[in-house]
């Protein structure tokens, strides 16, 4: 009888034990043509989610949970269905929410991905030739999680996503900020026919060690038939910046900026080089170690001879020469993978951007 009693307490322990265990985080596979959302539906936190080379044409939200979307890299290609987002988080998603590795293509709303509230991880992804009928031609990112934290959005290259509409009020920027403070760190801007980044609202966004390049050199529909508004006038700096309130204050430091159509920082209805702006800093912007340089030594190799008329990008690697090389954000959450000072844009930093040709 002893002996049952005790057995009866060792199984009634395993079994304490056993559901106080935290389920192991597994894999998730999905091929081309599979649903994603039912991958998403049956994962927990902590799973990855894999995606196979291949188009997958989807519109899809995280649910709030804190798992893993990562494709395969240049080859893994998704976008949203009609005038929906491939991707919508506002289920209050932290930075344990993750997208990695997939390129993002031809989406027609916000572009590429909407963050309502929420503040996942957007990172090593190509955002590729999206159309944007409002804000934001691949991201749109508005407000904080319930933690009041904001997304970070590092290592992406953002090339040739536009507007597709010619309407008054359209701010088609690269990455749309309202009323959010995002990181956004280590990203490449090349031949986008708007501006890099645009804020406005209260939000005050680090924006660091990203190069800038190209922007509003690319056709656009504005360019056929103008609005009332002076459209054109919106397209072609790194950072736009417009209708703050009071309490924002944008970080831009440690960036490059070159060839793009207008200049580097709009604020408030007034251009200012970042020469300028580091030696007379306005008011909720703070600035300095950012660069104006010679696109032939930048790192950027572009297959065409005139830099106005982009065509195809060869690489987004930094050449030896590079200015970008060392001259990054010294602070040690920013270091390369060697333990180095950051590089500036895409491949530097902890994380870098492993596939750097796209257009070949």
């Amino acid at each position: 009888m002893r002996n049952s009693s005790i057995n009866n307490i060792i199984v009634v322990l395993a079994l304490v034990i056993f559901s106080a265990a935290p389920l192991q985080a597994i894999e998730i596979a999905v091929a081309a043509g599979e649903s994603i959302q039912k991958a998403i539906d049956s994962a927990n936190d902590g799973d990855v989610i894999l995606l196979a080379g291949g188009i997958f044409k989807e519109s899809f939200s995280f649910k709030g949970k804190a798992i893993t979307l990562r494709g395969s890299g240049r080859d893994t290609f998704l976008k949203g269905t009609k005038f929906r987002p491939a991707i919508t988080f506002n289920s209050d998603e932290g930075h344990n929410s993750i997208v990695e590795k997939i390129t993002f293509t031809k989406g027609v709303r916000a572009g590429a991905i909407i963050i309502d509230q929420a503040a996942p991880t957007i990172r090593k992804c190509w955002f590729y030739k999206n159309r944007s009928i409002g804000s934001g031609s691949a991201i749109y990112v508005f407000g904080t999680d319930t933690s009041n934290e904001s997304a970070i959005i590092t290592n992406n290259v953002f090339y040739k996503n536009k507007t597709r509409s010619i309407k008054p009020g359209n701010i088609a920027h690269t990455i749309y900020v309202q009323d959010s403070s995002p990181t956004i760190n280590n990203n490449t801007f090349i031949a986008n026919d708007r501006s890099g980044v645009y804020v406005k609202g209260l939000s005050a966004p680090l924006v660091t060690s990203n190069i800038f390049s190209y922007l509003g050199q690319v056709k656009a529909p504005e360019r056929k038939k103008l609005s009332s508004t002076g459209e054109k006038e919106k397209r072609g700096r790194a950072v736009y910046i417009e209708n703050l309130q009071s309490g924002s204050n944008v970080e831009i430091s440690y960036n490059i900026s070159f060839g793009n159509k207008i200049g580097d920082v709009y604020i408030q209805g007034t251009d200012f080089s970042f020469s300028e702006l580091q030696e007379a800093p306005v008011s909720f912007v703070t600035t300095n170690g950012n660069l104006n340089v010679d696109p032939l030594i930048s790192g950027i190799s572009l297959k065409t001879k005139k830099p106005n008329r982009i065509k195809k990008l060869a690489s987004v690697s930094l050449d030896s020469s590079s200015p970008a090389i060392d001259a990054g954000n010294p602070d040690a959450q920013f270091r390369d993978g060697n333990t180095s000072r950051n590089d500036i844009g895409a491949t530097g930093g902890d994380t870098p951007f492993t596939f750097p040709v796209l257009e070949e």
